[in-house]
């Protein structure tokens, strides 16, 4: 009686095609090498800010500039729930409060928010790596990781009266996803 074995050696292309002549009695042990199994997860998350935020112009009256559209920050990070997008609290930060500088100086106190909560970097999930510094005393958003997101960013400045002229600026605020 003549038998044929035929194998597939699964995450290849080998074809094994082996034919022996032998009696049902007989027994036939086949080895064959180690061979290896592998997948790949790409990890791959983007987070961005567009547009450049601009709170715009003012006169320099005393008062509360609120919800200034200070732009969007997109997150797709899919795959694993209860990310984080933080934000620190940018190059000019005193007591907790963000600033804007002319360079000369000068401040102008500001504040972020997505909807009515203001943003900041204070609940950075635990186990996640980043060091919660608590800068700005206030949660980041929570991401569930199930969907690309788009989340709106306002900003609210404090122009105290005879603020000087100029260009303030805080270039150094940075968004942090911590997974």
């Amino acid at each position: 009686m003549k038998k044929q074995l035929l194998s597939v050696v699964a995450g290849s292309t080998l074809l094994v095609i082996a034919s022996s002549s032998f009696a049902l009695s007989d027994t036939v042990v086949a080895t064959g090498g180690p061979f290896t199994v592998s997948a790949t997860i790409t990890g791959t998350c983007t987070i961005s800010v567009t547009p450049e935020p601009s709170l715009g112009s003012f006169l320099p009256t005393a008062g509360t500039r609120t919800a200034l559209p200070a732009g969007q920050v997109d997150v797709d990070c899919q795959g694993s729930p209860n990310k984080v997008v933080l934000f620190n609290g940018g190059a000019n930060l005193s007591g907790g409060t963000r600033r804007l500088a002319d360079g000369t100086g000068q401040f102008i106190n500001y504040r972020l928010y997505n909807g009515a909560v203001e943003v900041g970097d204070n609940n950075a999930p635990a186990g996640s790596g980043y060091a919660s510094v608590a800068a700005i005393a206030q949660p980041g958003i929570t991401y569930d990781g199930t969907a690309p997101s788009t989340y709106n960013i306002t900003a609210e400045i404090d122009v105290t009266a005879g603020q000087p002229a100029g260009v303030y600026t805080d270039n150094s605020v940075i968004v942090t996803l911590a997974l």
